[in-house]
């Protein structure tokens, strides 16, 4: 009987240890399941017709997202997302047209302009609806449209800060305002310098990412104590896609590259190095955008154009994820000027152009939001 008894107890105990582990399992899964799905199915939205040139977001601060476009009349618009709904197109009346635009948007939400136009880089801002008067910042910059490239951001004290490649001087340049004057620096020389992205950090030191066409390079650059410091990320056969740039709240750059054998590349440094990680593989990437959220994890859309997809990726549990979001039925259609943003609620929006053309209409421009909310 004491043997009996006592393998009953032993039984019992089994049971009972298996029973705790299967409870224990079932919440940890239950646990990843919810963080899992702790937001909705992404929702796709048109907000109407037209070429996206750029699009601004301060949903961290007011949550707007700023569009600007071109009309299907040729001319520069921009519409305003604020809460739930899209403004109609407001005229953006930009006193030069024709040229490469960067745009900025300050605290008190007036609109600052870059523009590369043949022969000159310009800058003008808007307040109230109204531009002021066009500032002709370097004469020498370019030959043609296709020569040029420009990037502006603010600093804290929503002085203007503008990076471009000056053809004519093989020369990356910075330009900056400050105390009522314009200042003018060479970054990088000695090359032809395209895809340039540019972001300041909280110390308003400004980060640059840019693709040196003749040396094949991906090379980065920031301003520290008065001077440059530029460093090589990745060489490449040739760019694929352009690159994006973001700085987390400890200020560490993270940029995002298409790169050679069809790949997508995402570089974060650490201060000592930088690691770089494929986020995508096997196609060519036409276009891509970065938003790091505050926990420092980064959040990235770009198209793929082989399999003619909109997808969205992040890092989780140090692994890249990335789904679709959205595709093309149409092989006459394609994606174009992709951006992200992140509030701090952890909502993303992601805003892109889909160009199509048939036989019937002829070509059309349609402009969309993909939205995911959190619970």
């Amino acid at each position: 009987m004491n043997i009996v008894s006592r393998r009953r107890k032993i039984l019992a105990f089994v049971l009972l240890v298996i029973v705790i582990l299967s409870l224990f399992t079932y919440i940890v899964l239950n646990n990843l399941s919810s963080d899992e799905s702790t937001q909705d199915e992404w929702s796709i939205e048109s907000i109407g017709s037209g070429l996206i040139y750029e699009v601004l977001s301060s949903k961290e601060k007011t949550g707007n997202i700023y569009v600007f476009y071109i009309d299907d009349n040729g001319s520069m618009m921009y519409k305003i997302h604020s809460g739930n709904s899209w403004s109609i197109g407001m005229p953006c009346n930009l006193p030069r047209l024709g040229g490469d635009y960067s745009f900025a948007l300050d605290s008190n939400n007036n609109i600052h302009a870059s523009i590369s136009l043949p022969g000159e880089l310009d800058y003008a801002v808007m307040h109230n609806g109204s531009w002021g008067q066009i500032q002709i910042l370097d004469i020498e910059a370019y030959n043609e449209i296709g020569d040029s490239f420009n990037s502006i951001c603010l600093d804290s004290n929503n002085n203007p800060h503008i990076v471009y490649n000056n053809y004519r001087e093989h020369a990356l340049k910075y330009a900056s305002y400050n105390n009522g004057s314009w200042s003018f620096e060479v970054i990088d020389k000695i090359g032809d310098y395209t895809y340039g992205s540019m972001v300041m950090d909280s110390k308003d030191r400004p980060h640059i990412t840019y693709f040196d066409d003749i040396n094949n390079t991906i090379k980065y650059a920031i301003r520290e104590r008065g001077a440059w410091s530029v460093t090589v990320i990745d060489t490449l056969n040739e760019s694929f896609g352009g690159s994006s740039i973001a700085v987390d709240n400890l200020n560490r750059p993270h940029i995002l590259y298409g790169a050679t054998n069809d790949t997508l590349k995402y570089a974060v440094s650490n201060g000592k190095k930088w690691n770089i990680s494929v986020v995508g593989k096997g196609e060519s990437y036409s276009d891509n955008a970065l938003v790091i959220d505050k926990s420092g994890i980064p959040h990235i859309a770009y198209f793929g154009l082989d399999s003619l997809q909109v997808r969205y990726a992040t890092l989780y549990s140090g692994q890249w994820r990335s789904e679709d979001i959205d595709h093309i039925r149409d092989i006459n259609s394609v994606f174009s000027s992709v951006s992200i943003s992140l509030d701090n609620n952890g909502n993303l929006d992601i805003v892109y152009s889909l160009d199509s053309y048939d036989t019937s209409k002829g070509a059309t421009t349609e402009m969309r939001c993909v939205s995911l909310r959190n619970n």
